[in-house]
């Protein structure tokens, strides 16, 4: 709330936006956790390969529903009003935003950042993951400061230092029990 500056916002929450920020959060949970546990063996790129791909069918069947489905299917249009009163975006794919934007975002949004995430988060551990990809929050806020010329108040800048500081909170216990010698763990 401190950091989106909610509190200072008049607004009405809405449930859809709660699930799927709620859905967002267990996403990159789980992506967190099996980039760091799940086949570690495997070679980064091939590992890499394998998560673009599932997100590449997850896209697509989002693509289907919410645009070209709704597009030639009245059942899929009428599922799609179920969630939405806005009929915009059902039109046919704009295939032109692949020649501007496509392979800089492809690159930077997409190719790069699995990859590097699959390299160093196996080293990382999943406690100091967090705290580094925690830092994601203060970086696009800077760079909208910064880039865009948007807002940002005071409050904004207590949430986000908040924010790193219960994720570092929680990593401390963890680093206690690794820094105990050995002679002093009990056997059993």
């Amino acid at each position: 709330c401190l950091a989106t500056n909610l509190i200072n916002l008049n607004v009405k929450l809405d449930w859809h936006g709660l699930f799927w920020g709620f859905l967002a959060a267990v996403s990159f949970t789980m992506t967190m956790f099996t980039s760091n546990t799940l086949a570690t063996h495997i070679p980064v790129l091939r590992k890499s390969l394998i998560m673009l791909s599932g997100g590449a069918v997850i896209v697509f069947i989002y693509l289907f529903f919410a645009q070209i489905g709704p597009l030639h299917f009245d059942v899929l249009k009428s599922f799609y009003l179920n969630f939405t009163d806005n009929t915009q975006h059902i039109k046919p794919f704009d295939y032109s935003i692949f020649y501007t934007y496509g392979f800089i975002l492809a690159l930077f949004g997409t190719i790069i950042p699995p990859t590097l995430f699959n390299l160093g988060f196996p080293k990382t551990g999943l406690g100091l993951g967090s705290i580094i990809s925690s830092l994601e929050l203060p970086v696009s806020v800077t760079m909208a400061f910064i880039l865009l010329g948007e807002q940002v108040i005071l409050i904004q800048w207590m949430g986000i230092v908040l924010i790193l500081f219960a994720i570092v909170l929680m990593n401390l216990p963890a680093k206690k029990q690794k820094l105990q010698p050995d002679y002093i763990k009990i056997e059993k």
